[in-house]
């Protein structure tokens, strides 16, 4: 007798047996207790999730010799029929392959007929979204009109390639991948029907890499089985599946936390060698990160992480309890980008040995509450740590260089003496004077230079302007004087503004107060502590005004 593969041997025959889909069986069920079916099914979802086997069910359910009924004997002849694909009123269709219009008008013409056994005649047609737009519109003038003896249940992955038309004549039901721990337990039940045991590092492994599907997990399961000739154990398992042990992600980590440089690339290594997609690493790696996070946040890991063995979850809380959450964030962060790099690079194993060495040379986060702590320390007088941190020294203080004063000669007391009395009744044109050199300012004539092309020269010879500046002129002196305007070059001048002397000011003020708070005990005691660097030196009258 030929060997009959897992997936078959278990498919499951009622609507109890499905895994991990309540909500649609449950649904069903009711729709049948209460005659509600409707007469197109559009069963959605990823790969092996049961939506070809919940439409089986569905079709005994409705032409069983004691149905309709949401629980299907199995044993009678319709049952039988179904169960092994042959029934003549139960059609499946498979869309990839019969996607044209002809044979969708071939369907339409078989539709007229009555069922030959049951009370119903079914078409399955399975990844239906493969039907060309003119097999769809053939179809659409069935589905508004059905046949009162006619179902279709259609299946896909792919339903937003389906027409809108067709969507609206349809019940639609979601399958979900089924969850870990569900799909777990389902293994379990058939290995005990074959008597046989599976660890639960290798069960695991299994659920984990089929994603959700039933279909993927049983043909998994066969393979391991196959390789392990009946004897599986957890190292076979992993071998057999040519999937990553992931206990090579926590011994990794291991050395991450250790800063061991050495066992990091020995690891990397060897994960080479055994022929593993190092971008593979990188995410599982970013995972990890993620779950030592999950492990330090939430009260009961095991609940939070199902997909790890309760073996994993203790060594995932034995690691996260030697990082703390800023550190983890980081490390995911940079473990976010170096993904992204090894997938692109040209040489991924020296990228990801590169990333996970840099790892090792960031610094662990201190809490804010420490820092707070030893910083009111130095306030009260602690002391200054006895060795800075390589920030602790800002850099040189700034002289005040020439390019900070380019100036030979101030402007006269008297030159000062206008712009101050000309800032108090005109501030406008007293902006104006402070950018202006006072070449000549005696009681016979005064010369005012500007940079020629400027604002301030423009503006200085706007007719209004000038005789405003004439009218304080004679003001200061006390009779009219002659105001003449001339240009001087931007640098090399021998006389300064009064702009060009308050920048001075201000810049040798700045430069005092950054050496004095600089030199302060607190604050040499804070930039050791917090190992940061002073970019900015802020007045607290300065403060105050903002």
């Amino acid at each position: 007798m030929s060997y009959l593969v897992l997936a078959r041997k278990y498919r499951p025959g009622t609507f109890v047996d499905i895994v991990g889909q309540e909500h649609v069986v449950r649904t069903l069920k009711n729709a049948i207790q209460l005659n509600r079916v409707h007469h197109a099914f559009l069963f959605t979802g990823a790969r092996g999730v049961g939506k070809t086997t919940t439409a089986r069910v569905l079709a005994r359910a409705l032409n069983c010799e004691k149905g309709p009924t949401p629980e299907p004997c199995g044993v009678c002849s319709t049952c039988v029929e179904i169960t092994e694909g042959r029934s003549p009123d139960v059609l499946e269709i498979d869309g990839a392959s019969n996607r044209g219009v002809e044979s969708v008008r071939e369907l339409r013409e078989t539709v007229r007929y009555l069922p030959s056994r049951g009370k119903y005649k079914l078409y399955i047609i399975d990844e239906v979204h493969q039907l060309t737009n003119e097999a769809f519109n053939a179809l659409l003038k069935t589905l508004e009109e059905p046949p009162p003896h006619v179902k279709f249940i259609f299946a896909t992955t792919e339903p937003q390639k389906i027409p809108a038309t067709i969507l609206s004549r349809c019940q639609r039901f979601d399958f979900r991948r089924v969850a870990v721990a569900e799909l777990a337990e389902h293994l379990r039940q058939v290995l005990a029907k074959e008597n046989l045991k599976l660890g639960t590092t290798a069960l695991t492994a299994i659920v984990r890499e089929a994603q959700g599907s039933v279909r993927d997990a049983m043909s998994l399961l066969d393979q391991v089985l196959s390789y392990a000739a009946g004897e599986p154990d957890d190292a076979k398992v992993i071998a057999a599946l040519g999937v990553l042990d992931r206990q090579l992600i926590f011994d990794l980590w291991d050395g991450v936390l250790a800063k061991d440089a050495d066992r990091i690339l020995k690891v990397v290594a060897d994960i080479d060698l055994r022929g593993h997609d190092l971008a593979d690493l990188a995410g599982l790696l970013v995972e990890h990160v993620r779950d030592l996070m999950v492990t330090k946040v939430v009260p009961n890991p095991a609940s939070a992480l199902p997909e790890r063995s309760p073996g994993e979850v203790e060594v995932l809380a034995a690691q996260a309890g030697k990082q703390s959450r800023p550190d983890l964030h980081r490390a995911f962060s940079l473990l976010v980008a170096l993904a992204e790099d090894v997938t692109r690079s040209g040489f991924p194993r020296v990228s990801l040995e590169m990333g996970l060495l840099r790892l090792l040379e960031v610094e662990p986060v201190s809490s804010l509450a420490m820092l707070l702590e030893r910083l009111d320390g130095v306030v009260a007088g602690g002391g200054v740590p006895t060795a800075p941190s390589r920030s602790a020294v800002a850099g040189p203080t700034p002289p005040v260089t020439a390019a900070s004063a380019p100036v030979v000669q101030t402007p006269s007391e008297g030159w000062n003496a206008l712009v101050a009395m000309v800032r108090k009744q005109k501030p406008a044109l007293a902006s104006l004077l402070e950018h202006g050199r006072p070449v000549r300012f005696a009681p016979d004539g005064v010369v005012i230079g500007y940079p020629q092309g400027t604002f301030y020269w423009d503006s200085a010879h706007d007719r209004e302007t000038h005789e405003l500046i004439e009218r304080a002129v004679a003001e200061h002196f006390g009779k009219p004087v002659s105001v003449q305007l001339s240009a001087v070059g931007e640098t090399g001048a021998t006389v300064a503004t009064v702009a060009e002397v308050d920048a001075g000011k201000k810049i040798a003020r700045e430069t005092e107060i950054r050496r004095d708070a600089l030199k302060h005990p607190a604050v040499q005691g804070a930039i050791s502590i917090l190992g940061g660097e002073v970019k900015e030196v802020i007045p607290l009258s300065s403060q105050n005004e903002e």
